[in-house]
Parts: C-alpha cells; structure tokens; sequence
C-alpha cells in the first residue's frame, strides 16, 4: 500500500494499520446508525423526558464495566481473542431491535451494547501503544479515525434520509448496524498484539481487584491525577447538555431526520474527517496539558453558539456553527481521550491507565446527566448552555494552569 509507505511502517505496524482500516470502516457504519438513537428514541418511540436521560447516560455510566476489563483478558490466551466475544454478544444484541418497538427494550438493548462496547477502548489503547512506535502512532490513529467518521457520515446521514421515509426502518438500520460492529471486531480480533514485558501493577487477582489497580494509579501517578481532574470537569461540561439538545431540536425547534442528522451526522463529524490526521500529529509534538487546555477552550464555543441560537429568531447560523466547532474540537478530545494513556503510562501497561480514564467517565455519567434531567425539567436548554460553556472555560484554565506548572518544574 502506498500510503504505508509513506507513512514509513515496518512490517508489523503495516499488517496492524491494514486491520484497523478495515476494521474501522464497518465500525463508522455501525456507530452512524447509533448517532440517531436519542432521536430515535424521542421522535418514533415517544420515549419520555426520563427515558431519554437514561437513554443519554447508558454510554458514560457503561464505561464503569471497563474496570472489569483487566480480570477478564487474564481467561484469554491472547487479548485480540476478547473481541470476539464483544462481536458475538456485544454487536449482535442490536439484531433483537427487529423485534421490538418498547421505549424500555430499546434502552435495554442500547445498554448491552455499550456494556461490552467499552471493553473495545483498552484493548485498542494498548495495541496503538504496543504495535507502533511513537513517530507514528498520532498519525495512523489521525488516518484510521478519519476513515471512520466518514463511514459514521455517510451512513447517518442516509439513516436520517430513509427515516424520514419510514420511521419503522430504524430496526433494519440497527441490523446493518450490527452485522458492521461484528464485521468490525472480527478484524481487530486478526491484529496480532505484539507481546512485550511491560510493568506490572497488580499481580494478584481477586473481585476488588479493579478499584485496587484504580487507587495505586491515581496514588503513584500524581501528573495523571491533576489531568484526570480537569478532564473530569471538561467531561461534566460534556455530559450536562445530553438530555437538552433532543428536546431542543425534536420538542422546540421540529426538526425532521434529516436535519438532524445534517447536523449531527455531517457537521458533527465533518471537522473529525478533516482534523483527525493532524491533530493526532500536533499531540506527538505538543505537551498534554497545553493541548487539552487550548483543546477545551475552543469546544467551550460549542454549548455557547448553541444558547445564542435559542435567543434568535433565525437559530440555523448558530446551530450549524456549534455542531462544526464541536466536530473540529471533539477530534482532538478523542485522541487525547485514547492516548494520553499512553503518554502517562510510559512503560507501564496502558490499557490499565485507560481503564482508569474510562471508569472515571462512568462515574460522572452517573451524576451529570441525572442533574441535567432536572435542571431540564424546571428550566429549559439555555440554562444547560451556558453551565456547560463555563465548566469548559474552567476546564481549559485549569489545564492550563498544569501546563505552566509542568513548565516551571
């Protein structure tokens, strides 16, 4: 492949990019059904106000599941082989969607699904950290990432179009969905995980095993500590406004599918296919704590432009303004999210770091949006904009007091 060559990959790290391109097409096409769900929810199956804010914590409060990760790679040989476990219970629960139209059920089935989905995230952490060097891990994570958001974009836009067509076909676009999580799983199960003697941080194995690994990181690991605070301030920024931007676009503004999945499924994603490559090139010459903080203060204009638009009478400029912004900053938060692990963990193994980062994000899904479900449920959408706007500010000072606190040191 030429752009192997070009991106100077020795054999190892081609045969690897070659699954994970693979791979993350189908993910793209499954996922891009996925981004209509809270929609879905609201517009076809008539979920309520209560339902919909369980809908939106299902994906942050799953990740709690990830600290489960680590006792349960011990029952593989090889880890690559605990993606077909995902495949065949975690992808293909979506074929059950054929035979429901509950509000309850799709929730249910939704849930399962990013139960094992979170699992996907260390496994993958640590074949970026293992089967790549460092030159080209931020840009190969850049180009595969790209290449499924373009999937994710494409298929969420058609997704929108055939729903407005017949609201019912969302049960045969959550089977495509499903047989594209298992296509994808299947290939990342064929990338073999180079085997290499990495630090150990917990030998022994037993239930509380997991919130063990979890103290002795954040204990030993001050740097990682100080960052996961403010990345968990950014995260409840993020995670406030779920609830209110369905009942915004669905209740208020009455939009159809395939507006919303303009916005969603092509600005939202539009600035992750563009940006992707080369915000994975900037964080390999950058420091953390600078990039999260200017990272965050460019997606704090995301839940802003949004609460300018719900005071004018044309709102569409600031809509479409904010889902592009989110789009652009967003792919830096997700390569930030998948790799500073890696540069936290150095020697250490990174899928264990990750497991961290991720159950952090499980416990403030638990508490974020159940607090915007009520603050939603006495106010309305701009109270949840301008909370979000701040804690992203606060965010990105706080992350960049650490940058210049790393720089004196």
């Amino acid at each position: 492949m030429k752009i192997t060559n070009f991106l100077k990959l020795d054999r190892r790290e081609k045969h690897t990019f070659l699954f994970l391109l693979i791979g993350s097409i189908f993910n793209g096409i499954s996922l891009g059904v996925l981004l209509l769900q809270e929609f879905i929810l609201r517009k076809t199956l008539f979920g309520n106000l209560f339902e919909l804010t369980v809908l939106v914590m299902i994906q942050p409060v799953s990740n709690l599941f990830s600290i489960f990760f680590y006792p349960l790679s011990k029952n593989f040989k090889k880890k690559n082989d605990f993606f077909l476990l995902i495949a065949f219970v975690g992808k293909l629960i979506l074929l059950l969607m054929l035979l429901t139209k509950s509000s309850k059920i799709f929730i249910l089935i939704i849930s399962v699904f990013y139960i094992f989905n979170t699992f996907m995230n260390p496994l993958f952490s640590n074949i970026m950290q293992v089967n790549f060097s460092k030159k080209n891990r931020g840009l190969v994570y850049g180009i595969v990432s790209s290449v499924s958001v373009l999937s994710t974009l494409v298929v969420s836009n058609l997704s929108g179009k055939l729903l407005d067509v017949n609201d019912n076909l969302y049960k045969l676009l959550f089977s495509i969905s499903a047989l594209s999580g298992f296509l994808c799983c299947f290939f990342f199960s064929r990338i073999k995980i180079r085997k290499i003697k990495q630090k150990k941080i917990e030998e022994k194995i037993s239930f509380l095993q997991p919130i063990k690994i979890i103290v002795k990181i954040l204990k030993n690991n001050r740097d990682f500590t100080k960052y996961e605070i403010f990345f968990f301030i950014y995260g409840i920024g993020y995670l406030i406004i779920l609830p209110a931007i369905p009942v915004y676009f669905v209740d208020i503004l009455k939009l159809d599918y395939s507006k919303i999945s303009f916005i969603k499924g092509f600005l939202g994603q539009l600035g992750y296919i563009v940006f992707f490559p080369f915000v994975g090139f900037f964080l390999d010459r950058m420091n953390i704590f600078l990039y999260s903080s200017l990272t965050f203060l460019l997606l704090s204009f995301y839940p802003f432009f949004l609460l300018i638009s719900s005071f004018v009478r044309s709102p569409f400029f600031f809509i479409y303004s904010a889902f592009l912004i989110f789009s652009i900053s967003m792919s830096a938060v997700s390569v930030i999210w998948d790799l500073s692990s890696i540069h936290f963990a150095k020697d250490s193994d990174s899928s264990q770091f990750q497991n961290v980062h991720i159950f952090l994000t499980g416990v403030r899904g638990i508490i974020v949006p159940s607090l915007g479900y009520l603050i939603l449920k006495f106010s309305s959408p701009k109270l949840l904009f301008l909370i979000s706007t701040l804690f992203f500010l606060f965010s990105s000072f706080g992350m960049f007091f650490l940058f210049n606190k790393s720089k004196s040191s």
